[in-house]
């Protein structure tokens, strides 16, 4: 729809924005679509729809996948109340759903193919609907040549712990494991969830934005335009704040939730950290330090990082200080976690990088959210050689790992909904 969208607008020959706009208003008031054109006949092209949507439609061939209990039939109770039956003996809550299969059954002209997977991408059993035990045995031929087929087309997806690869896969994804410059959320992503690391870093599969993680790269972003200004006026952070907000692609009601929200955060952190921010760092600063421009290395594996803030401690501005900014309330940064594994990861940046003189005396963390007690919370991290030893000890496990192409399926005793996204390719734990 986009992209015909666009060819329309080319189509015009119009020099000026405000004629097409006109044109657009009038294809709005008509009520007439832009559409993208049918695919031809001739690509062996198949549609793909909602049961819902396939009302009223037929097609010599349909094929109904994933009929498993509690996706047809048996829904999966949350708790609520529910509401009183003026005829208990007569009402089954699977009535709705079945009409719905009943439809997606007869949309089929000549043949319709159902099917239903033993197992989930865990490796957990399921049971097949019970729709598909109401049909006549008569009318049903069972057949499981498709899963030697299956296996082949997508053997990634078809094991219960481990990936495997076909070779056409192999021959993809081993120059790009052999070349792949590592980021501090990289390997973070790693150890969190190999799978989530597969996807997105290697596949490069792309995932829309979660509203959570706006916030944070409105606040980010905000502050790098506020720095680079000067002048260091709050009008100017937070008309900034709001600039960047509008880019996040929200919702008008999330839109003013995170302004409200954003614009206390950063009033309460102008107030505590910026409005003496020259006086107190009279050797300047530098922002989004690209440090990886050059690729520096460890051992033989490349890295790469941008740094939010780096703090000058003398004039000569040889001894520094990492900055980087959290949008999140203060908490403790303990060995072996995400946060101390990004300052070390920052600290061996700066050490490898070559043509940088700078000698790291602390990496910190600035949290942008006050605690209960109103303050602005900061976390420094003086790095030792132990605790660069051991980022480096994970770095060169987690490279040896991907080489070989592992990524398991991890257990996911808390629930994580972005580990279970990942691991189960966007369905739900029970899919």
């Amino acid at each position: 729809n986009v992209r015909k969208f666009l060819e329309w607008i080319g189509e015009q020959n119009e020099e000026h924005i405000v004629s097409i706009l006109e044109k657009v208003e009038l294809h709005e008031e008509l009520s007439i679509p832009i559409r993208p054109d049918p695919l031809p006949k001739d690509q062996k092209a198949i549609q793909i729809m909602t049961a819902h949507k396939s009302k009223g439609l037929e097609f010599e061939v349909v094929f109904v996948p994933g009929l498993e209990d509690k996706k047809w039939g048996n829904p999966r109770s949350f708790g609520g109340i529910p509401l009183p039956q003026l005829n208990v003996q007569d009402f089954d809550p699977n009535d709705e759903e079945r009409r719905l299969f009943f439809v997606a059954l007869t949309r089929a002209k000549s043949k319709i193919f159902l099917s239903y997977s033993e197992s989930d991408f865990s490796g957990r059993a399921q049971s097949p609907s019970q729709f598909l035990h109401e049909i006549s045995a008569e009318l049903v031929e069972v057949s499981d040549e498709i899963q030697e087929d299956i296996y082949s087309l997508l053997p990634t997806f078809y094991t219960k712990n481990e990936a495997q690869f076909s070779l056409e896969e192999k021959s993809i994804l081993e120059p790009k494991v052999h070349n792949f410059t590592w980021s501090a959320s990289a390997l973070q992503t790693y150890l969190d969830c190999p799978r989530k690391f597969l996807f997105q870093y290697l596949y490069r599969f792309p995932r829309k934005p979660l509203p959570q993680l706006s916030l944070g790269v409105a606040l980010h972003e905000a502050l790098e335009k506020f720095f680079k200004q000067g002048g260091f006026e709050k009008l100017v952070l937070l008309s900034e704040f709001e600039r960047a907000l509008r880019g996040q692609n929200l919702d008008s009601r999330a839109f003013a939730d995170f302004v409200e929200h954003g614009r206390e955060i950063l009033d309460q952190y102008y107030d505590q950290k910026l409005v003496h921010f020259e006086t107190e760092h009279p050797f300047g600063f530098e922002l989004e330090t690209h440090l990886g421009k050059h690729s520096p290395e460890i051992e033989g594996i490349k890295i790469k990082g941008t740094l939010d803030k780096v703090v000058f401690l003398d004039a000569e501005k040889k001894n520094v200080k990492i900055v980087d900014y959290k949008s999140g309330k203060p908490r403790s940064i303990k060995p072996g976690e995400n946060y101390w594994r990004q300052l070390v990861f920052y600290d061996l940046l700066v050490r490898q990088s070559k043509g940088l003189n700078w000698e790291v005396e602390s990496c910190g963390i600035e949290f942008l959210t006050p605690d209960p007690s109103g303050k602005i919370g900061q976390r420094d991290l003086v790095v030792s050689a132990e605790d660069r030893g051991k980022l480096i000890q994970e770095l060169k496990q987690a490279q040896q790992s991907i080489e070989r192409l592992e990524f398991p399926v991890i257990p996911n005793p808390d629930g994580d909904p972005e580990i279970d996204y990942w691991q189960h390719l966007g369905r739900s734990g029970e899919a």
